[in-house]
């Protein structure tokens, strides 16, 4: 199964909105239920994890989580 970094928008109960990133399994297997933070075991690991999310970012559409 393959997974991406999605960004996902929810609201909250006085109607904000904020976005977080979640990592996707599939079109629609389901997506961690707390945001994620990049990281590594090294500085470039985690410049990787990084850029690997932006670039997921920038490829799907919002998850939008009612």
């Amino acid at each position: 199964m393959r997974w991406h970094y999605q960004i996902r928008k929810t609201t909250n109960i006085e109607g904000g909105d904020w976005f977080d990133i979640v990592e996707m399994y599939g079109k629609s297997y389901g997506y961690t239920t707390g945001g994620v933070r990049p990281g590594g075991a090294t500085k470039a690991e985690a410049i990787q994890d990084l850029e690997h999310m932006l670039t997921d970012a920038k490829r799907y559409r919002v998850l939008v989580q009612e």
